[in-house]
């Protein structure tokens, strides 16, 4: 995530952050994030994939894998969710609050 980028952050202010992530495993069909509402959070996954979703579609529009993440600017600023992102198998995230940053 280029906002946790070392260079620009102290360790201190990292170290905070890492300790602030939250492990959450999901089951298949579960949703992570729904679409139309307020998010305040970034998500970061760590196993599995989760698929990018939209009400009016029954097919994913696109997948995240390990190593991707989703909700770096609405960790800062919050904005309603464009799409759901939807767990089709187990998987497991690190989901950082907003209100971990205060």
């Amino acid at each position: 995530v280029p906002f946790f980028a070392g260079h620009l952050r102290s360790d201190i202010f990292l170290e905070k952050i890492a300790l602030s992530f939250v492990h959450r495993v999901h089951t298949p069909g579960s949703y992570i994030l729904f679409q139309s509402e307020l998010q305040r959070e970034l998500i970061i996954v760590v196993e599995g994939r989760v698929d990018i979703v939209l009400k009016e579609s029954p097919e994913a529009i696109g997948t995240l894998n390990p190593g991707d993440f989703m909700g770096d600017y609405q960790l800062l600023f919050g904005t309603i969710n464009q799409v759901s992102i939807k767990s089709p198998d187990f998987s497991e995230v690190l989901s950082l609050s907003h209100y971990a940053l205060m």
